[in-house]
């Protein structure tokens, strides 16, 4: 007679060594680039700005890195559903120019931005949202 083992053994998670980080100080500055590489300028000084807060997966807002034909920088407002990453190449989540609020911490023995809060070029109030509503459905 065929007899079948269908026990199960437990899958032993493996530990990723994570780099070390510990928050030195929360900084607010103006978002450069420096030898194409993204950089917060502040009073003091000039801090690199880690992968995760330039990366457009999961932001509602994003940039294009060319302008417009008249000069002007390319935001592009997402839907919350479709805020899948497009890539670094041609889009980020920052743009140069931008006031910026970042946690500064030591990761392996150099100093890394990672940028908490981005104050955005406008933001629409509650009565202007309103206001654009109502003007979008007189013509209906």
């Amino acid at each position: 007679m065929v007899t079948f083992n269908f026990s199960l053994s437990a899958i032993k998670k493996k530990e990723k060594n994570k780099p070390k980080t510990n928050v030195v100080t929360t900084v607010e500055g103006i978002v450069a680039i420096v030898n194409n590489e993204y950089k917060l300028k502040v009073d003091n000084g000039l801090y690199d700005i880690d992968k995760n807060s330039i990366a457009t997966k999961g932001k509602r807002i994003i940039y294009a890195k060319r302008l417009d034909e008249r000069g002007h920088r390319i935001k592009i407002i997402r839907n919350g559903e479709d805020t899948f990453d497009v890539g670094s190449e041609h889009y980020s989540s920052i743009a140069i120019g931008l006031k910026v609020k970042a946690n500064v911490s030591i990761i392996n023995n150099k100093k890394v931005c990672a940028i908490t809060k981005i104050y955005h070029d406008t933001l629409l109030n509650d009565i202007e949202i309103e206001t654009i509503k109502e003007m979008f459905f007189e013509y209906d």
